[in-house]
């Protein structure tokens, strides 16, 4: 058995979840122990950003919250932030009306550092030998770099764990030939409880808006 840190793409794991709310109260312990069956969790490293209320959905900071507290009871889950940041941006229009103006102003949000941070401590684990096998959540080209470097100047052998099933970024799969995709069902059956306690005895409740499925869809 292969001792494993597992690093999580936090934005990239929500992007592959926006469309299914039901599988937003994701128990990453539990996910993370159904692939692949050869390795042991020695850790998770979860990277993430705190949301910003917005029009549309003032209710997600408080969602957030209560879903970072359900990670919280993770025993072996540590927790690095990043931030939002939010610019006015001058932008052209790709297809501009033929009377109206060419470009407008909008408000871009990006997330800062969170891939900075989870390059830095998949390193210094690495340095370590905090490990002996690293998984890597995320179908983002970006993390490429210490990928390669993991691999190459510690020898040590790097999974990625693809959140977007078999949708997977082609300069990925170069830089980690081992790549398992997270599909539908690994989602449904690693979910949260619908309550869970925290080590204080207090009661975290699964979001209303991420509604479990009911018994019957859960059986498909």
């Amino acid at each position: 058995m292969l001792q494993t840190n597992v690093y999580v793409d936090g934005f990239n794991l929500y992007y592959a979840l926006k469309d299914t709310p039901e599988h937003k109260w994701l128990d990453l312990l539990a996910l993370c122990q159904r692939l692949p069956k050869r390795n042991t969790i020695n850790r998770i490293r979860y990277f993430t950003a705190k949301v910003q209320e917005r029009p549309e959905d003032p209710e997600a900071p408080k969602r957030q919250e209560v879903y970072l507290r359900a990670l919280r009871t993770i025993p072996n889950l540590s927790m690095h932030f990043g931030r939002f940041r939010s610019d006015e941006a001058d932008m052209r229009l790709k297809s501009p009306p033929p009377d109206g103006p060419e470009r407008v102003t909008v408000i871009r949000t990006v997330e800062k550092r969170s891939d900075v941070n989870l390059a830095t401590e998949m390193l210094v684990d690495a340095h370590k030998g905090d490990a002996r096998c690293m998984a890597v959540l995320t179908n983002e080209s970006d993390l490429i770099p210490p990928i390669k470097a993991v691999r190459d100047h510690f020898r040590l052998p790097v999974v990625v764990l693809n959140p977007r099933g078999r949708n997977q970024n082609r300069e990925l799969r170069k830089a980690a030939p081992t790549v398992i995709p997270i599909r539908q069902h690994h989602y449904r059956r690693s979910q949260f409880a619908d309550e869970v306690e925290d080590a204080k005895g207090k009661i975290i409740v699964r979001p209303r808006e991420w509604a479990a499925p009911s018994q019957d869809d859960s059986a498909s």
